[in-house]
């Protein structure tokens, strides 16, 4: 799966997020994809997004994570969970019930 064409195929994201996805190749997992990600071995970093224009702290996310993926490189790989996308909620649903893991 390919950063690019993942979040060609899921619409517009703000500059900022798609920047994010650009500098770090992070997957944008569709839901039938992300088990086969989060199962993947090694460490990782999901980032959870929400709409920029109602939870600024979404853009803190997308200046913030670059900065560690270039401080520690290949130390972890990175996805990014889009609002309203069914493998975010899954996640959020599982997080929020004390889960370690959403798959």
């Amino acid at each position: 799966m390919t950063a690019t064409s993942n979040v060609a195929a899921r619409g517009a994201l703000h500059p900022l997020l798609e920047r994010l996805v650009g500098l770090t190749s992070a997957a944008v997992p569709a839901s039938d994809e992300f088990d086969a990600w989060a199962g993947a071995p090694g460490a990782a970093l999901l980032v959870f997004t929400e709409d920029p224009a109602v939870y600024r702290e979404t853009l803190d996310l997308a200046v913030i994570v670059p900065e560690l993926v270039k401080a520690l490189p290949e130390r972890f790989r990175t996805a990014v969970l889009l609002p309203g996308s069914r493998a975010r909620s899954r996640c959020a649903t599982a997080f929020a019930a004390g889960r370690r893991s959403c798959c």
